[in-house]
């Protein structure tokens, strides 16, 4: 996947926010679409809401400001910037009813010292058409529903109504949608092979698609399992051979039900481990659906984007976006998706997870005992929404689809609550941190300047990780040269590039002309001969359309180094957060022009 590059339109660095505002100028067009990013940097007693970004907009008093935006008489249209007693991260999207020319950036009332570390503009270009998944877990679970659980929960006959699967499929149909039922076969099959049956023939009738679904625990209860230290068996908890076994059982129920090889999986409660990705790739399933922000050792703003992935023995992942969207206002779930699906600029997916008691609600008993007009309008607008921004899609008609190339997760780095990789184990106390490079979590105080105790990955390389995870993969087909890149970082970094060498320090100057795709260059500083005469041998060595991403050492003016860059490249400079220490810098994405 290559990655496509931002077009910043505004930025700020490194100021301490006082209530005197201090503009940038901005040129902003109603019609757009704008993310607004930053990272700002709070003490112990920096309250929430304690910094703002105003929009300097005098034509919107007839319109709203623009969605995203709030508006005060004392400052005007405005956004507010995340605050808190450590490092903040800011990420939304916006629009604007008029024309802005400049924003300004300011802290707001008494809240606590607030410094803006980094803070971008950029415009969303693309208007790409969203794949929507529309999915429905179908189960019949104890403890929400007094008894008869499938009729309360599946068909969903309460209050002398109708209210379940049938009732959904109603509405899809009235909207021309096609839905994904994935039928839990542990608790709709406690009732026997007749009512699992009856629930699977409906759905194929209507047209829509039937996938696997399991809630192991009910599951577990089922064959009389139970665990050592007496919690609940789930999915995330279990060994290969238990997950193996109970994947075999869904897959068996399913093939039998529906007469169909089994193709996509999800787990309830989205619970996994890489022991089930594996035992799902050695059965033959096609697909899984139970990753989300913060499973794999990606972490930053979500694996890949959060867009579709494939693990690295086979089976493709569709990430969750949202889980029961009905149940929150209408305006959050529009928050959601673009916060999520205008994120992706590859592979736009938007996967909502509902339930087949999605339209009732829980009564004061805390059984799903009543009906809920509120939430089944909600769905109605929810489609509305999906057949004015894309397609909805099966997830069968997703997976015939050409193939195309997506990334590779591997297996091995998914979170679970004993994770399956190596650990530096911290003193007693000590705050823990992760290295994005090679997944080791320690305590920040066994790092020696800013190295990894583990794969000794600087602060610079984590940065640039970062920015790997947010944009896609930057070097990708790319044949590369790498300036001061360990062993580890090479690997992570470079592992989809179609060829690399490393050179060992700035200049590059043995290098051929025009003999490469891409020049990468960790920590350029201004002890590294001429600042000026390094980046030109960078780009000598670059061919036509070649980039150029650097990094710039704590050392370094980054003004300077922009400028320089910019007088020979197009650039955008995009802000990058090393987790494990909390340093911020900027990682400059330069571009050479095609006839230079």
């Amino acid at each position: 996947m290559k990655a496509r590059l931002p077009v910043v339109l505004a930025s700020a660095d490194n100021m301490a926010l006082s209530t005197t505002t201090v503009w940038v100028p901005c040129s902003l067009v109603p019609g757009e679409m704008y993310r607004l990013r930053a990272l700002v940097e709070g003490v112990e007693r920096t309250q929430e809401n304690a910094a703002l970004v105003r929009l300097e907009m005098p034509g919107f008093t007839e319109l709203p400001p623009g969605r995203g935006v709030s508006h005060s008489d004392n400052v005007g249209p405005y956004l507010y910037l995340r605050t808190g007693p450590n490092t903040s991260r800011t990420d939304r999207f916006f629009t604007v009813s008029a024309p802005v020319h400049r924003i300004g950036v300011m802290a707001w009332s008494s809240r606590g010292p607030a410094e803006l570390r980094s803070l971008t503009v950029e415009r969303v270009e693309e208007n790409l058409p969203t794949s929507f998944f529309l999915s429905f877990d179908v189960e019949a679970l104890p403890l929400r529903a007094p008894g008869d659980l499938i009729e309360s929960l599946v068909w969903g006959r309460v209050g002398g109504g109708e209210y379940g699967i049938g009732r959904i499929c109603s509405i899809l149909e009235q909207h021309g949608l096609v839905g994904n039922f994935l039928v839990d076969f542990a608790s709709c099959g406690a009732e026997g092979d007749a009512a699992e049956r009856r629930i699977v023939d409906f759905l194929a009738e209507r047209g829509h698609e039937v996938h696997l679904h399991l809630h192991s625990e009910r599951l577990a209860q089922l064959w009389g399992l139970k665990a050592v230290d007496g919690k609940s068996i789930f999915l995330d908890t279990t060994t290969y051979d238990l997950a193996r076994r109970m994947l075999e059982f869904t897959i068996t129920r399913y093939e039998r039900a529906v007469g169909k090889p089994a193709r996509l999986f999800r787990a309830g409660g989205y619970k996994t481990n890489s022991d089930l990705v594996l035992a799902a790739g050695a059965l033959g399933i096609e697909a899984l659906s139970n990753f989300r922000d913060g499973l794999t050792g990606d972490q930053g703003e979500g694996a890949v984007g959060g867009e579709p992935f494939v693990w690295e023995n086979g089976v493709l992942e569709i990430p969750v976006d949202a889980s029961s969207p009905e149940a929150s206002t209408f305006e959050n779930f529009l928050g959601k998706y673009e916060a999520v699906a205008l994120r992706k600029t590859v592979e736009r997916t938007f996967n909502m997870v509902m339930h087949s008691w999605s339209l009732t609600k829980r009564s004061p008993t805390g059984f799903q005992d009543t009906h809920s007009p509120e939430y089944e309008e909600r769905f109605h607008r929810i489609c509305d929404h999906v057949r004015a921004n894309g397609q909805a899609h099966g997830y069968s008609a997703y997976l015939d689809q050409n193939p195309r190339t997506r990334p590779e997760v591997r297996v091995g780095d998914v979170w679970v609550a004993q994770p399956a990789r190596q650990v530096v184990v911290a003193t007693e106390g000590a705050a823990m941190v992760g290295c994005g490079i090679c997944r080791a979590v320690f305590s920040r105080r066994m790092m020696v300047d800013g190295a990894c105790p583990s794969c000794r990955s600087t602060p610079a390389a984590r940065q640039l990780w970062s920015v790997v995870d947010e944009y896609g993969d930057l070097f990708a087909e790319r044949e590369v040269l790498a300036v001061r890149l360990g062993p580890a970082e090479q690997r992570e970094l470079l592992g989809r590039a179609s060829r690399t060498d490393i050179v060992v320090d700035w200049p590059v100057a043995g290098q051929p002309d025009a003999s490469t795709d891409c020049v990468l260059g960790l920590d350029l500083t201004a002890g590294d001969a001429d600042v000026a005469d390094s980046i030109a041998e960078a780009v000598r060595v670059l061919r036509p359309a070649g980039l150029l991403v650097l990094t710039a050492s704590p050392t370094a003016a980054p003004e300077e180094l922009g400028e320089l860059l910019a007088k020979q490249l197009t650039v955008a400079a995009v802000p990058a957060l090393d987790p494990a220490t909390g340093a911020v810098s900027r990682i400059y994405l330069a571009h050479k022009a095609t006839a230079f």
